[in-house]
């Protein structure tokens, strides 16, 4: 429960008193770190591509980790199902890592 709580406090975005959304979260940083925010974006050498340079592997493990072929190797070019597949790695697969490491 606190894993996903500190989830949502760190790439939920943000907004100003004002009310305008702000896109300052940590995942518009990585999406920038990643690809400069271009979905057209294509490592060549590591078959990673899009926002987020989604690479096959976590096609397979997000796929594996929901026991259905909900993703394919296409969607890794689409912003919003990056983001999905990203946010499955993060809450399902890592905080597994971290609970086993954590006893």
């Amino acid at each position: 429960m606190i894993f996903h709580l500190l989830f949502i406090y760190l790439f939920q975005p943000t907004s100003s008193p004002d009310g305008v959304a702000r896109s300052n979260s940590l995942v518009d940083a990585i999406i920038y770190v990643e690809s400069r925010n271009n979905p057209n974006a294509w490592n060549k050498r590591e078959d990673a591509c899009g926002v987020l340079q989604i690479r096959p592997i976590m096609i397979n493990d997000v796929n594996r980790i929901l026991k259905r072929n909900q993703y394919t190797l296409n969607d890794r070019w689409n912003k919003t199902k990056s983001i999905e597949i990203f946010y499955i790695i993060v809450i399902i697969k890592y905080e597994r890592i971290i609970l086993e490491s954590t006893g």
